[in-house]
Order: structure tokens, then C-alpha cells, then sequence
């Protein structure tokens, strides 16, 4: 019995022990074997709720910014992107506001972001059709125009090659006018 007795306690010590060293977690320890790596992405990604809270803590850090976009740039050429949004809307309205947020506060990314929007013929073509259905993105497209000839002249190229997108414009233009002369009306 007095065998038993020491034989549990010691039994208990070691359990004790054991499962005290495994409580320490070292994440670099953990993440250096690939195994182990590849698990805790499997893991993350396969959870909604994790995987969220990864891309939040992600978009506080500027270098992490950086790949998200740069990924997502892939994804936008390759067409995948374009494909998961066409199938689901709410994330494409969803990743859209927060992609915003994001050139909002990182002026580098914006224009990155832009850089490579005008060079995707599919992407430039969505923007267009955005434009012309929504008269704040023409106004702001239109300022820009005014402020930059560059941009204006080029602008002018594609309403030649569009004549959709000409007579759009022009109606656009149109209605500026218009809505200044009545200001002045109003005025005097």
C-alpha cells in the first residue's frame, strides 16, 4: 500500500510537471516548424471569427497593410477576386468600404492602389461604368480633371474609344451648366 501511495504521488508530480512546461507557449518557437505553421493558418482561416480578428490586427500595422494589399492586387489580376465578389455581394460591398478606409489613411497605398486599377483593363472598365452611374464619382473625377491636364487629356482618349461614355459625360456636363445658371438666376 505505502508502495502505491508514493508511486501516485509521484505519478501526480510528474503529470503536475508536465503539463506546467507545456504551458509555457512560445509563438516563434511554434511558427519556425513548418508543420506547426501551416496548422495554425489551417486553423485560423477555417474559423470566421479568428480569422477576422487576424485582418484586424493586421490593418494596424502599415507593413502588414502592404501585403494585404499587394495579395489582393494578385487576386484582383488573376480575376479570382472578381469572381468571389460577382457570387457574393455583400462582401464585395463590404470589401470595398474597407479597402476605402484603408487608401483613405495611407496615401501610398492609394495611389498604388490606382497605379494598378488604371493598368487592369477590367478594373478600369468597372470604374467607368461606377462613374457614370454615380454623379458624386463624376464630380469628383471631374475635378480631378480640371486639376490635373494629364489625367483630362487622357480622359479624352477613352470618351473617343467609348462614345457610351461621351454622351454620358456630355449630359453630365450639361447638367453642371445648367445647375450654375440657375445658381446665378437665384443670385440676382
Amino acid at each position: 500500500m505505502n508502495n502505491l501511495v508514493k508511486f501516485l504521488v509521484i505519478a501526480v508530480v510528474l503529470l503536475t510537471v508536465t503539463v506546467s512546461c507545456k504551458s509555457s507557449f512560445n509563438a516563434a518557437e511554434t511558427l519556425e516548424n513548418d508543420s506547426n505553421r501551416v496548422e495554425v493558418y489551417r486553423e485560423i482561416v477555417a474559423d470566421q471569427a479568428k480569422f477576422s480578428e487576424l485582418l484586424e490586427a493586421a490593418s494596424s500595422n502599415k507593413q502588414a497593410q502592404m501585403v494585404l494589399m499587394q495579395q489582393h492586387m494578385k487576386a484582383m489580376e488573376s480575376g479570382d477576386m472578381m469572381q468571389m465578389m460577382k457570387e457574393n455581394p455583400d462582401m464585395k460591398e463590404k470589401m470595398q468600404q474597407k479597402m476605402g478606409e484603408m487608401m483613405e489613411n495611407n496615401p501610398e497605398m492609394k495611389k498604388m492602389m490606382m497605379k494598378k486599377m488604371m493598368e487592369n483593363k477590367a478594373s478600369k472598365e468597372e470604374m467607368m461604368h461606377k462613374m457614370q452611374d454615380d454623379p458624386e464619382m463624376m464630380n469628383t473625377m471631374m475635378k480631378k480633371m480640371e486639376d490635373n491636364p494629364e489625367m483630362m487629356k487622357k480622359m479624352m482618349e477613352k470618351m473617343k474609344e467609348n462614345p457610351k461614355m461621351m454622351e454620358r459625360m456630355k449630359e453630365h456636363m450639361d447638367k453642371v451648366k445648367e445647375d450654375k445658371k440657375d445658381t446665378k438666376k437665384h443670385d440676382h
